[in-house]
């Protein structure tokens, strides 16, 4: 009996993509943190721009597809070895419109401009607790909210009211090489006392911009090397989780643009 939109957008990160940050987190300078839960998230109108040559004079009016109040729920990142770095993005959307004509202005961006962008995983920089520390060979990370039921979002209305969120979640996943000496030797006591709370930081790069993320994390899961299985890599799963500094808490994720 309800209208229920959800949208999800993915493909190959680019710094143009930093105006998801912009939906799950607050920026001071040019820092993105995010240490509180808001009282509410900023909403996006989105278009899907069909292929159909544009009409007018100027030729400025395009056919799309218009989604409106898009909350970002859920943003993750992720790569391997030898491709570039992608990233997936899921909305709940509150209405769309469909074929509608649209009129579009500015200037389209060359392709070298948006392909200097383009974040490559062989450009990344990791800081790893367990195993090689510096290397990696894919990486995992996802960020979101967590809503109330159904029966709440949707109050004494067809379609879905402004999400309010109730907490957040996130995972740290990575593969790398087995350390005979790392701490992975001690990740079953970490696992057992679940009280090992770390910092983690990884880096984006390509030719002219820096993403630096991080966070604390809690090990959660994880499968060592077996020799005997000719296996020689680390699989670890990391849940975010919040770290007390001093008299006040440190941020559950901070992403400094450069």
């Amino acid at each position: 009996g309800n209208y229920n939109y959800t949208l999800t957008i993915s493909g190959i990160l680019s710094k143009r993509h930093e105006i998801f940050l912009q939906g799950l987190m607050t920026k001071t300078g040019n820092i993105y943190e995010l240490k509180t839960i808001p009282d509410f998230i900023p909403s996006f109108v989105i278009l899907r721009v069909w292929n159909d040559a544009p009409t007018g004079t100027p030729a400025e009016t395009y056919k799309v597809d218009k989604f409106k109040g898009a909350q970002l729920t859920k943003l993750s990142f992720s790569g391997a070895s030898g491709d570039m770095v992608k990233y997936e993005a899921t909305f709940n959307i509150t209405t769309f419109e469909r074929e509608i004509n649209q009129k579009i202005t500015g200037t389209k961006p060359a392709f070298s401009a948006i392909a200097d962008g383009l974040f490559n995983f062989g450009d990344m920089e990791f800081d790893l607790p367990y195993g090689e520390n510096n290397d990696a060979k894919s990486f995992s990370f996802n960020i979101g909210y967590e809503f109330p039921d159904d029966a709440t979002q949707y109050m004494n209305s067809l379609t879905r009211l402004p999400a309010i969120p109730l907490r957040v979640a996130g995972e740290f996943s990575y593969v790398n090489n087995y350390h005979k000496n790392g701490n992975e030797k001690i990740l079953e006591t970490l696992l057992y006392n679940n009280n090992q709370i770390e910092e983690q930081v990884f880096t984006l790069k390509n030719n002219a911009n820096t993403w630096s993320f991080g966070f604390y994390s809690q090990p959660i899961n994880y499968s060592l090397a077996d020799p005997d299985k000719a296996l020689f890599e680390n699989n670890i799963t990391l849940r975010l989780a919040v770290s007390a500094v001093g008299e006040g808490y440190a941020p559950l994720l901070d992403i400094s643009i450069t």
